[in-house]
């Protein structure tokens, strides 16, 4: 049974992971911030700093879930 194995949620959790990061990484080469420029997009700072937040909460409480639901394959 695939779904009690811990490497398909640690497989499936990164892959999401990768999905919702990887757009911000495109988008942050048209952010770029000067330094003695003091414009730039508060928004977007906020936007990116609140995607990583909740989508590395969501990475790490699903590894936790995963710890403590899955069983071990090899029994020691």
């Amino acid at each position: 049974m695939f779904y009690k194995s811990l490497n398909f949620y640690i497989s499936a959790v990164i892959f999401i992971w990768w999905l919702i990061i990887a757009p911000l990484t495109f988008y942050d080469v048209y952010y770029k911030y000067e330094i003695g420029v003091g414009v730039f997009d508060k928004a977007f700072v906020d936007l990116r700093f609140q995607i990583f937040l909740f989508a590395n909460l969501f990475m790490y409480l699903t590894y936790t879930f995963a710890l403590i639901w899955c069983k071990l394959e090899n029994e020691l």
